[in-house]
């Protein structure tokens, strides 16, 4: 199993966007942003959605025990928020990146059709392996990822079916990244055929104690909703 800090691909995009990003697995084109927020950002977003946050729920819209987190979309109001808009801006310059571009150059626009998620996990809470996108649909075909709050313990991002740029044996499976304030991960739902990218499958898995909290942002190679 591999964990983030064994990736020997890195380069250093423009501050604006992150310190900077790595590619850790060809798979699911798994890539690490570091400082893609700062502190601040982090604590303002999860203020934001503060006021409206419930217990969260799965694709179907139904309550889940695989899924104890609690959740919210920016709608509204918030989705026009000048912090909210400068993220949007600065994910849009990030899968830009030379280093993320090179690997799907076929793909030239990304569209956004949900508004941004944040989501927050207590001691015990997770969600449970799953993919993002529904299969035969292009809605998710990408995930943009980032740690607003990071626990004292757990939490992880787990990706069990990835197969890590570290030099290790072929059939080693498995990367674990883990929770760090601004840290943004950014993976492929959908491979170049346009079908379900199968080593995509990850999890959040339990924190131990403390908090984490995470936004998410889904965009799509297809202009269609």
């Amino acid at each position: 199993m591999s964990e983030l800090r064994v990736s020997r691909h890195r380069s250093k995009p423009p501050p604006q966007v992150a310190s900077s990003v790595r590619v850790l697995s060809n798979d699911c084109l798994l890539f690490v942003l570091e400082d893609f927020l700062s502190e601040e950002e982090g604590d303002q977003l999860i203020e934001i959605a503060r006021p409206s946050m419930q217990r969260s729920r799965v694709t179907d819209g139904k309550l889940s025990e695989g899924r104890t987190s609690t959740s919210t979309f920016l709608t509204g109001a918030r989705a026009h928020d000048d912090l909210v808009l400068e993220i949007e801006r600065r994910i849009q310059a990030a899968i830009r990146l030379p280093l993320i571009v090179e690997r799907r150059k076929n793909v030239k626009v990304m569209y956004q059709h949900e508004p941004m998620q944040i989501v927050q996990y207590g001691p015990t809470e997770r969600y449970t392996a799953h993919y993002d996108n529904r299969a035969g649909s292009l809605k998710r075909s990408m995930t943009f990822m980032c740690y607003l709050q990071e626990p004292e313990e757990g939490g992880a991002t787990f990706f069990p079916k990835c197969v890590p740029l570290c030099g290790c044996d072929s059939t080693t499976l498995g990367i674990r990244v883990f929770p760090k304030r601004g840290r943004a991960i950014l993976f492929w739902n959908v491979g170049e055929n346009g079908q379900e990218a199968m080593r995509s499958l990850h999890e959040a898995q339990p924190v131990v104690s403390g908090k984490k909290a995470i936004f998410t942002q889904w965009l799509s190679i297809s202009e269609d909703t």
